[in-house]
């Protein structure tokens, strides 16, 4: 099996939540190698800003502020990594092996809220060996199913300190997805 596909991505997004509430800004940078039929290895890294649309006063009453909306600036709060009181920002990395199993790994900076973490998770995924199955399989039927078949266990860990009521959550997930 020979590679067939070597990428060096990088991807830029702007996103306004339902409600237009906040506003979230992403930047990854990423390589990919593998063929058509698997993907060998993936290892991408990221940040993440996202600042209030709105400002709330020590009553809880909130007005809108467009004037935040340059708040999260691509170059300061993602691309240098430069955080204010204004910002929640993000930075993490994740490592994928055959389409299996994903290892992420970050940072998670919020002055207001004052929870200073670091996260941690995995991902089990049967997609590589699903689609290695399919490639072998002579059944029309059996290769479509294991084609478009996934299942998936994630867990991720919060540490914040020892004192911090957040410290020690975990998230799990199972997921069962069929796709197109």
């Amino acid at each position: 099996m020979r590679i067939g596909r070597l990428a060096i991505a990088g991807a830029r997004a702007l996103l306004l939540t339902a409600g237009a509430s906040k506003i979230e800004a992403r930047n990854q940078v990423g390589i990919e190698i593998g063929n058509s039929d698997l993907l060998f290895l993936k290892i991408a890294a990221g940040t993440r800003g996202e600042t209030d649309l709105y400002m709330r006063d020590q009553y809880g009453n909130t007005t809108y502020d467009q004037a935040m909306l340059p708040d999260v600036l691509i170059w300061n709060n993602l691309i240098l990594g430069r955080t204010s009181e204004e910002i929640i920002f993000a930075k993490g990395w994740e490592f994928t092996a055959l389409e299996t199993f994903t290892y992420r790994t970050g940072r998670h900076y919020d002055y207001v809220g004052r929870i200073f973490n670091r996260t941690e998770g995995f991902t089990i995924e049967s997609d590589g060996l699903f689609h290695l199955l399919a490639s072998g399989s002579r059944s029309r039927w059996g290769a479509f199913l294991l084609n478009h078949l996934s299942i998936r266990y994630s867990r991720a860990i919060w540490m914040a300190g020892r004192d911090h009521p957040v410290s020690g959550t975990t998230f799990q997930e199972w997921g069962i997805r069929f796709s197109r």
